[in-house]
């Protein structure tokens, strides 16, 4: 039997195992990603240009060729043949599959049974799922197969391989910005493979250089899209001891249940390792690998939260560290059919300690359906998560309101088109700054008599029942309910409202009476 009929079965049930992982982000009516509706309005707001009712004229204005776009060009081209929300959700999907898949190749480019994916799997529904970091998650899985391409082309360098890796780099780029830099870390540590002549080391060298030259011209274009809310982030000092205790979340964000499958997918790697035997094939460990998983995790403890702008960077190098130590630790090792028990009860229990997230997303978004079903095309929403929460480093915005803007356009409060890598930017004369740095981090420092003249609709979210009750009264009489289903609520103006594409106004002074105020009145009345 060839060596590639032998590799085939192992690559198929790899596939069909990262299918399968993949099948709950479709079953579900919105997986429990974060910030997935934000980049469903992308797709969405692309996919209705030209409809002056779902995209007011001169509002937003393309912004395409910059990283991190790959995920909204793919659900783009779906949403001709699907609705957006379906689109998104498979890509999601295929994410999923690239993941695991790449995992896999990687596995088996050091010499490990493909089937070392599977401990790697869970990362699929981890710490980039919850937040919704869609860019991130294709990115990833996109990496961990460019990796064994990047390492033949340093080991063999060539002319067509060269351009293989200068081409595979700017999918990387368009992918996530992070996944062509670690890309290009990886690269130049594969470099010392290369023959010890000019032209071979200078063909090695050309992934290192189309990053170079990719990141300049971005640095130089974004300059002048980052705006004053996304300026206004400030680096935030985790300690040492913060990171290491906040390292399993930073894989799988499970809760409890994190150290727990953290400590599992450790001891399954460690009873592999003992039990199984050397394969065939040129032994040793591959230390390029080993140093490039050190390397991601030493700047998982060292690298800043936020650098210019973007935010959660160090976290991002903790998933390609474990999965490439992961790899690398298996090296030359034949697994057992018997040891594959231990492999696949990872991924299982990540679906067991996440089905409630799964189950929880679902019915939440079909009560938000109920209630964006009540809105009309084309008006300014304001989305309020006024869940009751102590002092924390991470803004209570509510994700999923920002379906607002997918299923009916217009302008939404807070979105990502401040954002450089957003496929659509707002014109400065257009953009309402001053509320979005408002209430970024203070939902309830919302104006009913000022905001209101600006946004038709408020989308609410909240839990408290005991707040709940007081808050029609809180937005009476500028706004009225509309609708209400399990925590979501919609309130529209009653109020005279500027245009949709007018600029930003200041805060009057003195300033008119927060949100806050008017429900502590109410609650302090209730006996509250």
């Amino acid at each position: 039997m060839s060596g590639r009929s032998e590799r085939t079965p192992a690559w198929g049930w790899t596939a069909l195992s990262g299918l399968g992982l993949a099948l709950p982000f479709l079953l579900v009516r919105y997986p429990p990603m974060g910030d997935l509706a934000f980049h469903e309005a992308a797709v969405s707001l692309l996919r209705h240009l030209g409809d002056p009712r779902f995209v007011p004229p001169g509002l937003y204005a393309l912004n395409l060729g910059e990283p991190n776009q790959l995920f909204h060009l793919l659900a783009y081209a779906l949403s001709f043949v699907a609705s957006t929300d379906w689109a998104c959700k498979l890509v999601v999907a295929a994410s999923v599959v690239c993941l695991v898949t790449g995992a896999g190749s990687l596995a088996a480019h050091l010499g490990a049974s493909r089937w070392v994916a599977l401990i790697v799997a869970p990362l699929a529904y981890g710490w980039m799922a919850r937040w919704g970091l869609v860019a991130n998650l294709l990115g990833f899985g996109l990496l961990l197969g460019s990796l064994p391409v990047l390492d033949r082309g340093a080991r063999e360098p060539s002319v067509r391989r060269a351009v293989h890796a200068a081409l595979l780099m700017a999918l990387l780029f368009l992918a996530h910005e992070s996944s062509m830099v670690l890309a290009a870390g990886a690269s130049a540590l594969f470099v010392l493979r290369a023959p010890r002549r000019p032209w071979p080391v200078a063909l090695a060298l050309v992934p290192v250089v189309a990053t170079g030259a990719l990141a300049a011209i971005y640095r130089a274009r974004a300059a002048g899209l980052k705006v004053p809310p996304l300026l206004d982030q400030q680096p935030i000092a985790y300690s040492l001891h913060d990171r290491v205790v906040g390292l399993p979340a930073s894989l799988y964000s499970i809760g409890r249940w994190s150290p727990v499958l953290l400590a599992a997918s450790v001891a399954v790697v460690v009873l592999l390792r003992v039990l199984s035997r050397p394969s065939a094939g040129p032994a040793g460990t591959p230390w390029r690998f080993v140093v490039l998983g050190l390397g991601c995790g030493l700047g998982y403890f060292v690298v800043p939260e936020v650098v210019m702008g973007a935010t959660l960077v160090h976290q991002r190098l903790l998933p390609p560290a474990f999965a490439v130590l992961v790899a690398a630790a298996l090296s030359r090792r034949a697994v057992s059919p018997r040891a594959l028990p231990l492999v696949v009860l990872l991924p299982l229990g990540m679906l067991a300690a996440t089905r409630h997230l799964f189950a929880e997303a679902d019915r939440s978004y079909r009560d938000l359906d109920a209630v964006l079903a009540r809105m009309e095309d084309g008006s300014a929403t304001a989305q309020l998560d006024l869940t009751p929460r102590g002092p924390s480093l991470v803004a209570p915005v509510v994700g999923g309101a920002a379906r607002a803007l997918a299923v009916h356009g217009g302008r939404l409060m807070l979105t990502f088109t401040n954002s450089p890598t957003y496929p659509l930017t707002m014109p400065p004369e257009r953009r309402w700054d001053e509320p979005a740095r408002r209430m970024l981090m203070t939902p309830f420092a919302f104006a009913p008599s000022h905001d209101l003249t600006r946004f038709r609709y408020v989308l609410v979210w909240e839990p408290a029942a005991r707040i709940r009750a007081v808050l029609d009264d809180a937005f009476a009489p500028e706004a009225r309910r509309l609708a209400g289903q399990g925590s979501w609520l919609l309130y529209e103006s009653t109020l005279p409202r500027v245009s949709v594409v007018a600029g930003d106004q200041p805060l009057p002074s003195p300033p008119p009476t927060p949100l806050a105020t008017r429900v502590k009145a109410l609650l302090a009345a209730r006996g509250e």
